[in-house]
């Protein structure tokens, strides 16, 4: 999740806390094997069911119970299953097909980033535009 920069644990546990995201555990009844976060969403008038967020052990025993998540999605009425993560998830998953592809270029130094997003209060100015984090 933080690894992919697309999230951080902090909004994924806040969304799941609030409810406007859900939590699905793969258990074998002695441990968790992995954890997984899905979110409802609206784009451009259709659904979606998105995974968040997704990990664990020992995978060939928790990779199938994704069909569960994708039932659940039909349930709810989605267009689509969506999974931001990593490029491996393609390799495991090959009914699912790459529909977007997302472009990052580094503007700060991780260093200075780090430093940066400590205060997530600081406004942030470019060209004159006032910006605050939301």
């Amino acid at each position: 999740m933080e690894k992919a920069r697309l999230s951080s644990f902090t909004d994924v546990e806040h969304a799941v806390r609030n409810g406007s995201a859900l939590l699905w555990l793969a258990w074998n009844g002695e441990k968790i094997k992995a954890a997984a976060v899905t979110e409802l969403g609206i784009a451009n008038g259709e659904k979606f069911c998105t995974i968040v967020a997704c990990g664990g052990h020992e995978r060939a025993q928790w990779l199938p119970l994704l069909a569960g998540l994708e039932a659940y999605g039909r349930r709810e009425g989605c267009a689509a299953m969506r999974i931001y993560g990593r490029r491996g998830w393609r390799k495991l998953l090959p009914e699912y097909r790459t529909t977007r592809v997302l472009l990052e270029k580094e503007l700060m130094p991780r260093s200075v980033r780090s430093r940066v997003s400590g205060n997530p209060g600081a406004a942030v100015r470019s060209s004159g535009f006032p910006l605050t984090r939301e």
